[in-house]
């Protein structure tokens, strides 16, 4: 069957080359960001949801967003947002719950294609953006393109969240949003899981959403009042895992120099000034033909 199914692929991506295509577009934060303590991600936090950005649209743990294209008849641009783009700053600041944000159901909303195409134009030529393109067979374009309608027909962007799973239609961060589309393409491999997220066990006692304490304070985060390291034990902990902006961002620039240094040809480069971009051909590889949810 899987035969079968590669050689209807094969023959509709004959006559259309690069007509199907998934693209991830990559914003990295403004501001060096750090995670390998409370302390130091607290830091980070403030430093890039304070200090001034030369963007409109400004994250404070980076973005992603997906471009679909399949064919002439199918083009969407778009990725998971806040829909009060102050709510997590007042959890934080206001509500005061800590890491509690990190797990918190804010209320989300799909980007629409004029948001993001300036988005894109404001950062294109310089350090702030990077993108990833897949050629794809006709046939794991129509499944991509029904997996955002759907998404989008039954309101599932209402929920946004770092550790909301999109496929269990609980909602979603940006970049899990986005990685959702290279599953159920196919091409979400463990190299990406190796360098596109994180694993943490998060402290209970800095979290004020659900784990243990009353109220948290950032800045006293910030100051490394019980907060110089993560929990050591399952006991005081929440595990979290999570695609990261960043360290997707960095991959595509670290692939792109690699590549270009060793032109092995798994890549086609693409750069618009000190903006970098990869190319890959997956138009041979089967995707994902188990339930687009579950």
């Amino acid at each position: 069957m899987k035969i079968v199914y590669l050689l209807c692929a094969l023959t509709f991506s004959q006559t259309s080359f690069a007509s199907n295509t998934l693209k991830l577009y990559l914003f990295p934060t403004p501001y060096n960001f750090n995670w390998s303590t409370p302390q130091k991600l607290a830091r980070s936090v403030i430093k890039n949801t304070i200090l001034p950005s030369k963007y409109a649209y400004k994250s404070s743990i980076g973005h992603a967003a997906v471009e679909l294209k399949c064919g002439e008849t199918f083009y969407a641009l778009t990725g998971m947002s806040m829909a009060d783009k102050t709510e997590d700053s007042e959890l934080i600041l206001k509500e005061k719950i800590g890491l509690g944000v990190m797990f918190y159901p804010m209320k989300g909303r799909l980007q629409s294609q004029n948001e993001l195409e300036r988005d894109i134009k404001e950062r294109l030529g310089g350090d702030d953006i990077s993108w990833v393109e897949y050629q794809i067979n006709e046939i794991t374009c129509h499944r991509l393109r029904t997996y955002l309608t759907i998404y989008r027909n039954e309101n599932l962007d209402q929920v946004y969240g770092l550790v909301f799973n999109p496929r269990k239609k609980e909602g979603a961060g940006c970049s899990a949003f986005a990685v959702s589309f290279m599953q159920i393409a196919g091409i979400l491999g463990d190299e990406h899981y190796l360098n596109w997220s994180r694993r943490l066990q998060t402290n209970k006692d800095l979290n004020a959403y659900n784990g243990t304490a009353d109220s948290t304070s950032i800045f006293k985060m910030a100051a490394g009042i019980n907060s110089k390291s993560w929990a050591n034990h399952s006991s005081n902990s929440i595990p979290i895992f999570f695609w990261e902006p960043n360290l997707m961002h960095q991959w595509v620039e670290r692939t792109f120099d690699i590549e270009q240094g060793r032109n092995v040809g798994l890549y086609q480069l693409e750069k618009i000034g000190n903006s970098k971009g990869l190319k890959y051909d997956a138009r041979m590889v089967i995707p994902d033909l188990g339930p687009l949810f579950y």
